[in-house]
């Protein structure tokens, strides 16, 4: 239920504000919050992988929210050591993680 919740908050942003909103990507991050703790974990990195990557090309790579939403992922890909690294090196370097896709 409450991923249902959060999945429709998410799509009701991204609807209204916009894919870039700073706030249409923050609910994707409660999005990924709430499907990992509901033991969805791949469909949680999911859409914090499409929040990090909205946030880095709208906030920026040095912005609180980006490097929080980076901290969240990176706990999130706890149990594999090399894709969290991959993931920190990616972001100091500038890279972009992924392309949001939100269809």
């Amino acid at each position: 239920a409450a991923a249902l919740v959060a999945r429709e908050a998410a799509e009701g942003k991204h609807q209204l504000l916009g894919a870039s909103h700073p706030e249409a990507l923050e609910a994707r991050r409660d999005l990924g919050a709430t499907l990992f703790v509901a033991s969805r974990p791949e469909e949680g990195v999911a859409a914090f992988r499409q929040a990090l990557a909205g946030l880095q090309q709208t906030l920026g790579f040095q912005h609180p929210t980006t490097i929080a939403v980076l901290a969240q992922l990176r706990a999130a890909l706890s149990h594999d050591e090399e894709a969290a690294m991959a993931l920190v090196h990616e972001h100091s370097s500038g890279n972009v993680t992924a392309a949001p896709d939100w269809e």
